[in-house]
């Protein structure tokens, strides 16, 4: 959502420059606040281009782990954490858009999908990746495991109440 390292990864620069969670803060602040802008102004923009086919009600949004994140200090100091909190930063920013558009939001754990895709869509496991798996011979590539999970989401999100 943001273009340049320096802008999207900081966490990372707090990480690399070894500012204390203060001097980090408003930078991450900032970047959590342009990127919920920006997620916002493409998902209206989604939803304005199939307006006339469609209205854009729910989304999904793949969670983490679900562990809480340490102190920010703590995560300033773990390159691993610093990976941690930027991937929940985005999360965070694409929740927010869609809340802000009024949209229903479905957050799934990823380690979960498949087993609470199973269940919302009464699907034994295998029938459903064979059901991706025709998915993705119709959509064409690319069709790895990123689109077959969003795709999953988006499926589990349209039919759960």
């Amino acid at each position: 959502m943001l273009e340049t390292f320096e802008t999207a990864a900081v966490y990372h620069q707090g990480h690399e420059r070894g500012l204390s969670a203060e001097q980090a803060r408003p930078m991450i602040d900032s970047a959590l606040r342009e990127s919920a802008a920006r997620a916002k102004a493409a998902i209206a923009s989604l939803a304005a281009s199939v307006a006339g086919r469609c209205r854009l009600e729910r989304a999904a949004l793949l969670a983490g782990s679900g562990r809480p994140l340490p102190p920010l200090e703590a995560v300033l100091r773990s390159h691993p954490l610093v990976h941690a909190a930027e991937g929940e930063m985005y999360r965070d920013a694409v929740g927010r858009a869609c809340e802000a558009l009024g949209l229903s939001l479905l957050r799934l754990p990823a380690k979960e999908l498949h087993e609470r895709a199973a269940t919302t869509l009464g699907m034994k496991e295998t029938a459903l990746r064979a059901r991706l798996a025709a998915m993705g011979k119709k959509a064409g590539r690319p069709w790895g495991s990123e689109q077959r999970e969003c795709a999953l989401a988006a499926w589990v999100a349209a039919v759960a109440t």
